[in-house]
C-alpha cells in the first residue's frame, strides 16, 4: 500500500509540471489582454485539475479496497481440513445450559420489587 501511494503521488508530479508549463504562459498572456478571460480561464483550468485529480483518485481509491478485500480473504481462507472439521465438531459438542424454571429457595418467600419494612 505505501508503494502504491508512492506510486500514486509521483504520477501527479509530471502531470503537474505540465499543466503549469502550459497554464502559466497562457495565463500570463490572458491577464495581460484582459482580466475577464484570465478568471475565466483560471475557472477552467480549476474544473479541469479537479476532474483529472477526482479521476485517478478514483481509481486508486478503488484498487486499494480491492486490494485490502483480497489480502483480508486471503488471511481468513484454511486450507487444512483437519481443522475445519475440529472447528466443526466442537461447534455440536456445545451443551446449552437452561435456566431454571423457578427461581431459587431462599427467594420463593420473599416478595420481589416491594420496599422492605422495618
Amino acid at each position: 500500500m505505501l508503494a502504491a501511494g508512492m506510486a500514486f503521488g509521483l504520477l501527479f508530479l509530471p502531470l503537474i509540471v505540465l499543466a503549469l508549463a502550459i497554464g502559466a504562459p497562457t495565463g500570463l498572456l490572458l491577464y495581460s489582454l484582459s482580466k475577464i478571460a484570465f478568471g475565466v480561464f483560471i475557472a477552467i483550468a480549476i474544473l479541469i485539475s479537479a476532474a483529472a485529480i477526482l479521476f485517478l483518485a478514483s481509481i486508486f481509491i478503488s484498487w486499494k479496497k480491492t486490494a485490502w478485500t483480497l489480502f483480508f480473504r486471503e488471511i481468513a481462507k484454511t486450507s487444512e481440513p483437519e481443522v475445519i472439521e475440529k472447528v466443526a465438531e466442537k461447534e455440536t459438542e456445545k451443551q446449552i445450559t437452561a435456566a431454571p424454571a423457578s427461581p431459587p429457595t431462599s427467594l420463593r418467600d420473599e416478595s420481589l420489587g416491594e420496599s422492605e419494612k422495618a
